[in-house]
């Protein structure tokens, strides 16, 4: 689900599963008998991880975050640069998400809004797909006091809890 960051997140938990090195037989050739039968077994062994129905998911709209959290999952941080998703990348897989079953998702990152005009354009996406957000990750950094966070989030009005402006 991360486009431009792809599959950085998995590689830990799975391997390369899906990385370079899996499908570098497939660029170079399968030079013997005994390597062709490796990569099938490895095609055949992945294909039970093909994910068939998606309940609930998340997208991840950056890694840039201003704390350094020893606990985060992501390993997001101030030593990512500040690249967040494009909304073309974010179409691709809130189409994907969709097609799947699944019909709400949640943003998280990073800390999506750093960039609130590119958190904008990432909801605006959602709600052309037809992909509902439950809710956007934050550790409110970026809040300074109420004044302020009102005018970050009076542009998102499905994200406001009631009575809040």
């Amino acid at each position: 689900m991360l486009g431009q960051f792809e599959d950085s997140f998995l590689k830990p938990k799975l391997g390369n599963w899906s990385g370079k090195r899996f499908f570098e037989a497939t660029e170079s050739g399968v030079k013997n008998k005994a390597n062709k039968f490796r990569y099938i077994q490895k095609q055949r062994y992945m294909a039970q991880f093909q994910i068939k129905r998606l309940l609930s998911g998340g997208i991840i709209t950056n890694y840039f975050c201003t704390s350094g959290c020893r606990h985060c999952l992501y390993n997001c941080g101030p030593h990512w640069g500040k690249k967040y998703m494009d909304p073309a990348t974010a179409e691709d897989h809130l189409r994907l998400v969709r097609s799947l079953g699944c019909r709400s998702v949640h943003i998280g990152g990073g800390e999506p809004l750093l960039r609130p005009d590119n958190l904008g354009e990432i909801l605006e996406v959602a709600g052309r797909v037809g992909v509902s957000i439950e809710y956007v990750g934050t550790n409110s950094s970026w809040f300074k006091d109420l004044e302020s966070a009102k005018r970050i989030l009076v542009g998102y009005p499905s994200l406001i809890p009631e009575n809040f402006i």
